[in-house]
């Protein structure tokens, strides 16, 4: 079977998780579960790039700021960035 780019939308999510972090707080003396979406994305089509970031899977879910996971959990972010380049390449990025 031949493939149909101009017909078709490249695959979703292709590269999205979650991330589950869990223990003590000693600070407020709690314990504590933190579970993080992170966004895979839209393909791309032959008239447009797709969207970054966004969960197909389970709607559009994006995971909290990070100012706000900061404040609630015991965690600090040193970053928290997309990859550069993830979109691939070609005429249109997904």
């Amino acid at each position: 079977m031949e493939a149909l780019p101009d017909r078709v939308t490249a695959a979703a999510a292709g590269s999205w998780g979650n991330f589950a972090l869990g223990g003590h707080d000693p600070e407020r003396n709690r314990s504590f579960i933190m579970y993080q979406i992170s966004g895979g994305g839209y393909g791309d089509n032959s008239d447009h790039d797709g969207l970054s970031n966004g969960c197909s899977t389970i709607v559009i879910s994006k995971a909290p700021p990070v100012e706000i996971m900061e404040q609630q959990f015991p965690v600090l972010y040193h970053c928290y960035a997309l990859r550069e380049g993830s979109g691939g390449v070609g005429r249109h990025r997904g």
